[in-house]
């Protein structure tokens, strides 16, 4: 993926992405990620989370994004798993998820202005033709619900901002880790980045194809796999910086929000 240069001749003073970040005063090409090791929550909750920092104007695409790994959950995960973890958590730093709303890409979204839960029956999805057509060529015109199905259950990082655990299973940007298996970069992840305005490369795509039917909605309770591994926390939004201008943010002017909180 290639986008234009940000030019950000400014104070983004340290620490306001992410603990130890140092302050931007330069040229950011393309993206810069900020990542950091360190305890979340104790093992097995959460295994990382991921945001977007600052964000450009024209195209809404993130210009600095943070990636925070949990230490206590590290272990627990293969070399092969943790590269997919990384891949999971990068794509949200490149604004899967995490920008869907700026980019009026969810219907029926499971949560609130605030960012709290709403009821289950809302059948939230994600809207970008690209990623319906290839929803569609990995077998969801059988699907009942609309597509792209969007996670509506569990926490506040879960929902809305990844594919529906009960339809995909085991692809890369479902929410949860699978023991023993390796998700996949699927064809409809490719193409809701193509939906965002990135261009990409669709033969990266790795096979996959849709399990078969599942619920249109939320799946009955305790349907989740008890021996699935963390989850990831998607923090949204982002501060906009007109990267065709000079920009001063001091300190005082920027919010600050801890990972891991909404």
């Amino acid at each position: 993926m290639d986008v234009r240069e940000a030019h950000v001749d400014a104070q983004v003073a340290a620490d306001v992405c992410l603990e130890g970040q140092p302050q931007v005063a330069d040229t950011v090409d393309d993206l810069r990620v900020y990542v950091r090791l360190a305890s979340i929550d104790g093992a097995g909750g959460t295994l990382a989370s991921a945001g977007t920092c600052f964000i450009r104007v024209a195209s809404g695409l993130p210009i600095l994004s943070t990636i925070t790994f949990d230490t206590d959950d590290l272990d627990a995960l293969s070399t092969e798993q943790a590269e997919r973890v990384a891949m999971h958590e990068l794509a949200h730093a490149l604004g899967f998820g995490t920008l869907w709303y700026r980019h009026s890409l969810v219907r029926y979204p499971s949560r609130d202005a605030a960012g709290d839960p709403v009821d289950t029956d809302r059948d939230t999805h994600f809207t970008g033709a690209h990623a319906s057509a290839a929803f569609d060529a990995a077998g969801g015109t059988a699907y009942e619900g609309r597509s792209v199905p969007v996670e509506n259950t569990g926490g506040p990082g879960s929902r809305d901002g990844h594919w529906r655990e009960s339809v995909f299973r085991a692809e890369l940007l479902s929410p949860r880790v699978a023991p023993g298996q390796i998700e996949p970069l699927s064809a409809i992840t490719l193409q809701a980045f193509a939906d965002m305005g990135y261009p990409v490369d669709a033969s990266r795509a790795e096979p996959y194809s849709l399990p078969g039917l599942a619920p249109v909605l939320a799946p009955p309770a305790g349907e989740a796999d008890p021996a699935a591994l963390g989850r990831c926390v998607v923090i949204p939004g982002g501060r906009a910086i007109d990267e065709g201008r000079r920009l001063v943010l001091p300190p005082d002017r920027v919010t600050v929000r801890p990972l891991g909180t909404r």
